[in-house]
């Protein structure tokens, strides 16, 4: 269930080999044999199985996120969290395939940056099927939660990369605050210093096409610097 065999060989000496569906992982040996013992025939080892895994880290340009034991019910009392991570030219989509999570105690939280501090992009409850999502960096991270009663099927996303159309998050500066949301080509972020601070550099960055064919930055970063 949920992968595949190659092979049909029952004889003594034939070997089969089972490969898993995207999203899931073999447990177990991936080639079993067909072995007599006196007057009777077995594989061994044991064929294998394939399962959703709890959590993870998840590389590669594309691929596929489940909840255990999906599409069966997801097991209770659960943490799994995955990490998902692309070239850092890229940025991610996520889409939601299947998505069924019991209301009001089951959650899935999504956040746009390696961890569970970066932004919270969304916290996805019940049954309906949310909207295509994407990251601001090459990272994304899940984390599912679910609690000790009533389980429901749970979900089936898809990430892909995506060539990055807009700078990265410039990030804050001491003793200062930051004005500017949107890191798209074009938009300009404009930095302020406290007052007794004085501004070290430039004040308003634009992200432009590099010499890279990348969107960056025109300007580094300023500082504020104390009087």
């Amino acid at each position: 269930m949920n992968g595949s065999r190659n092979g049909e060989g029952r004889e003594p000496g034939d070997s089969v080999t089972f490969s898993c569906d995207p999203g899931y992982e073999l447990q177990g040996e991936s080639r079993i044999t067909c072995i007599q013992v006196e007057n009777r025939y077995y594989w061994q080892p044991s064929p294998p199985s394939c399962i959703a895994p709890c959590g993870g880290n998840v590389t590669g340009s594309s691929g596929f996120i489940l909840s255990p034991n999906y599409p069966n019910p997801y097991p209770h009392s659960k943490d799994c969290d995955w990490l998902i991570a692309v070239h850092s030219d890229y940025v991610i989509s996520l889409a939601f395939i299947s998505f069924s999570i019991e209301p009001n105690y089951d959650f899935l939280y999504i956040y746009d940056g390696p961890d569970s501090s970066a932004h919270l992009i969304g916290s996805f409850q019940d049954s309906k099927l949310p909207e295509k999502i994407e990251s601001t960096s090459n990272f994304m991270y899940l984390a599912f939660r679910s609690d000790g009663s009533v389980s429901y099927t749970g979900f089936y996303l898809e990430y892909k990369a995506k060539l990055r159309e807009a700078c990265f998050d410039p990030g804050n500066v001491m003793n200062g605050s930051r004005m500017g949301t949107d890191y798209k080509l074009g938009s300009m972020v404009t930095f302020h210093c406290e007052a007794g601070y004085l501004l070290q550099g430039y004040s308003t960055l634009t992200c432009v096409m590099g010499n890279s064919k990348r969107p960056e930055w025109d300007r580094a970063k300023p500082s504020c610097q104390g009087e």
